[in-house]
């Protein structure tokens, strides 16, 4: 019999939840991931429905509060698009540190500006 070989489609991070001081979303995703409230068909379907609870929980974390009745497609697309904002964001506001000429200064402000307005935007989409 040959062996199979597994590949990891993606990694899925959370943040860190803290026990002592849950917020609701934290209190909401504990709720939603208890065993006997995931799929029980095979272990793909009970890890599939863990990782979508994962999705919203990381979608209500940008939106502050809790997604239960969205999809776990969007939220999971909503999160990678707002992630990828803020790393953008890093390197610009890193960028705007570095330089020393005061016209180009500006010319990152704008585009700073511009991308906290789209993330503003795409979060009161998710509302």
């Amino acid at each position: 019999m040959p062996c199979q070989r597994l590949t990891i489609d993606a990694f899925v991070y959370s943040p860190w939840l803290d026990s002592q001081n849950l917020s609701t979303q934290d209190r909401s995703f504990l709720t939603n991931v208890q065993a006997s409230k995931l799929s029980f068909t095979n272990l793909y379907r009970f890890y599939s429905d863990f990782v979508d609870q994962l999705h919203l929980f990381n979608a209500a974390w940008f939106v502050g509060k809790t997604l239960l009745d969205k999809d776990p497609q969007e939220a999971q697309r909503f999160h990678a698009e707002i992630a990828a904002i803020e790393r953008e964001l890093v390197s610009l506001r890193a960028r705007l540190k570095k330089e020393t000429m005061f016209n180009r200064k500006v010319e990152l402000n704008v585009e700073i500006k511009k991308l906290e307005v789209q993330m503003a935007l795409k979060i009161k989409e998710m509302n």
